[in-house]
């Protein structure tokens, strides 16, 4: 898992978005906070 500097999880691996746009959203708060390479499974 993945937490802010508030302690709120921001990432976590099991974690499924209903909405792209929440997806996104979210790896752009991952992007923000490292370097780490991300991303995106197609989905099936």
């Amino acid at each position: 898992m993945l937490y802010a500097a508030n302690h709120k999880k921001i990432a976590n691996s099991g974690e499924g978005y209903v909405n792209r746009v929440d997806a996104l959203s979210a790896v752009n708060l991952v992007k923000a906070s490292n370097s780490a390479p991300v991303r995106e499974r197609a989905r099936t």
